[in-house]
């Protein structure tokens, strides 16, 4: 596998700042593709909900940046064929709200969570980067998967499947 001098990082810095319509893009599994049938189109919420729901690696996504990569770069040492890449603008994913704690009457106390992206690269993939997740003042890593509750979880499947969509395959 050969990786692209665009993407080798060669000691290039941390690029902290991203546009808010700078597009994400996110390789997700062949089940998640459409064959013959023609893909939903942008912001078909429940159907990209799902997909952000069921195949996230919380609380960390992976994701290149478009400032830096092309889509295509995702499928670089892959089956083309087992993967589909989805795109969506930083906007859809930078969030701050709050939702419940615990269950019943005793709901009083709120967790707060403050969603952005970071760029995060790699010597083979400069264009990497990585959701982020502060819950109540802490930000989130890998193995604490379960402190992002399941309504967080649908929250933040909804603000970026609101604007959605398949990358036409290369």
């Amino acid at each position: 596998m050969t990786v692209p001098a665009r993407l080798q990082r060669n000691n290039r810095p941390i690029v902290a700042h991203f546009d808010d319509q700078e597009v994400l893009w996110w390789r997700v599994p062949a089940k998640w593709s459409f064959s013959d049938d023609p893909p939903p189109p942008p912001g078909s919420g429940d159907w990209f909900k799902a997909l952000v729901v069921e195949t996230f690696h919380w609380p960390n996504q992976s994701f290149n940046r478009s400032s830096q990569s092309e889509a295509a770069d995702l499928l670089i040492g892959q089956d083309p064929s087992q993967c589909s890449i989805v795109r969506f603008p930083v906007s859809s994913v930078r969030t701050i709200f709050t939702v419940p704690r615990g269950e019943g009457i005793k709901r009083k106390h709120q967790n707060q969570y403050e969603v952005d992206v970071e760029h995060v690269p790699l010597e083979t993939n400069y264009a990497h980067s990585e959701l982020a997740i502060v819950k109540n003042g802490a930000r989130l890593h890998s193995g604490e998967a379960r402190k992002v509750t399941p309504p967080a979880r649908n929250q933040i499947a909804a603000g970026i499947a609101s604007a959605a969509a398949l990358e036409p395959r290369p």
